[in-house]
């Protein structure tokens, strides 16, 4: 009887000791994180070798807090995950908080000697197994069956330099192919005919193909291109290049005059005509040069309708001649750099006269006998004279100029009921100018 209750006893406590450890187990395993995977979508139209694939997933934690870890996006002949499924690419997950839905993009590159057929892309958080959880075995989720094109990757065809319009008629192509690729590039829509150029990708898969054929002359050509691997082409990219051809000259600029006409002090007088719209306009000082050489004077931009004004630039102001006679010409240029020839020199021609000096206009009538004149001169040593007349004919009579402010005032008399024009007229370094109008 004793052997038998000590044996009972025994019998019943190692029971007891493996209950309490398997719920002990239990509970331990409940408290562990559950990552899981909940759906992954791709673009399920045909890829190609060496093309890029894109997949976005959604994941959570389930149970509790998972701590950061990693995700990977592999390439796979059916839908379960093995060791030996091709990795495309990983990136770094964040600690996800308990029921937090977590959703984030990869984008890989398949290998360009990948072979073509059906495959799957899976994505498996947590893929180096860093976080300790209650399941092991729903951390990856595979996309639907997507085929993969024998072919190669078609080109993505970006830019051209020099960019369009342009009269140069071989430019270079640039843009991206699988590496290890011969780019050919096509003024066709299918890629067919001869290439007007051939030149391989860098080593970053980048290319630049200078065209050794010509594109057509005054036309635009719409650049695509074929990228060529080992054993396979691709298709005809799907991007392409619009590039401009431009070899005409603009028209000649025309009807050249400037405001203010004739005589002035004004040294930025503004230079007007016509040429083709949106033309670039340099404008030329002829007094300085003949013909149309040496500094621009100023530059602006003709309009929808081909009208331009153009006054020189603060570097380029006329400088006072009296008596010389100033006149401007113009060359055109069109956004591909095709110049139009020298134009004919303005008219009429432009007198830049820092004599004259401005002139205030009178209230009139006036029951004013004695009306003040006053104005500006454009030069502080400049003397005036006042006349009663519209010529500045006679002796004229003075003014009295501030030297430091430049203005000039006079103080005329004038009889009853009479009408008087007064014209005034400056002198500078022994230099009298015009008479003001």
């Amino acid at each position: 009887m004793n052997i038998s209750g000590r044996s009972l006893s025994v019998t019943v406590v190692l029971a007891f000791s493996l209950t309490l450890g398997l719920a002990t187990a239990t509970a331990y395993a409940a408290a562990r994180p559950n990552l899981v995977v909940m759906a992954v979508k791709s673009l399920l139209a045909p890829v190609y070798r060496g093309g890029t694939v894109t997949a976005t997933y959604t994941v959570t934690s389930r149970k509790m807090r998972a701590r950061s870890t990693t995700s990977g996006l592999y390439l796979s002949t059916d839908k379960l995950f093995s060791r030996s499924d091709r990795l495309l690419a990983s990136a770094s997950v964040p600690a996800i908080r308990l029921g937090m839905k977590l959703r984030r993009t990869f984008t890989g590159t398949l290998p360009a000697a990948v072979s073509g057929g059906s495959y799957f892309l899976i994505v498996c958080v947590d893929r180096r197994q860093v976080v300790r959880e209650s399941r092991e075995n729903d951390n990856c989720h595979a996309t639907a069956a997507l085929t993969v094109s024998s072919k190669s990757a078609p080109p993505l065809v970006m830019t051209s330099t020099p960019i369009s319009a342009s009269s140069n008629d071989a430019p270079v192509v640039s843009g991206t192919a699988p590496e290890t690729s011969t780019v050919n590039v096509y003024a066709t829509t299918g890629c067919t005919g001869p290439a007007l150029g051939t030149g391989d990708t860098n080593a970053d898969g980048s290319f630049d193909v200078t065209l050794t054929s010509p594109v057509l002359h005054n036309a635009t050509s719409t650049l695509h291109a074929t990228a060529t691997g080992p054993g396979t082409r691709s298709i005809c990219s799907p991007t392409s290049v619009a590039y401009v051809h431009d070899d005409i000259a603009p028209a000649m600029a025309a009807d050249l005059t400037t405001t203010p006409a004739g005589t002035s002090g004004d040294s930025h007088p503004v230079v007007t005509g016509a040429t083709d719209a949106f033309a670039t306009v340099d404008i030329y000082n002829l007094f300085e040069l003949t013909g149309c050489g040496g500094a621009i004077v100023g530059t602006g931009t003709a309009d929808e309708l081909g009208t331009f004004a153009v006054a020189p630039d603060s570097l380029h102001p006329l400088t006072s001649n009296p008596g010389d006679d100033v006149f401007f010409a113009a060359i055109a240029k069109d956004p591909a750099g095709n110049a139009s020839p020298c134009s004919t020199p303005s008219a009429p021609a432009y007198r830049f006269d820092q004599t004259i000096p401005t002139f205030n206009t009178l209230v009139s009538p006036s029951t004013n006998n004695d009306p003040i004149l006053s104005g500006v001169v454009n030069d502080l040593a400049t003397t005036v004279k006042y006349f009663t007349n519209g010529s500045c004919s006679g002796g004229g009579s003075l003014a009295v100029v501030n030297h430091v402010t430049g203005q000039w005032t006079a103080t005329p008399h004038v009889g009853d009921n009479t009408s008087t024009t007064f014209t005034v007229q400056g002198t500078l370094n022994a230099v009298t100018g015009a008479c003001s109008e």
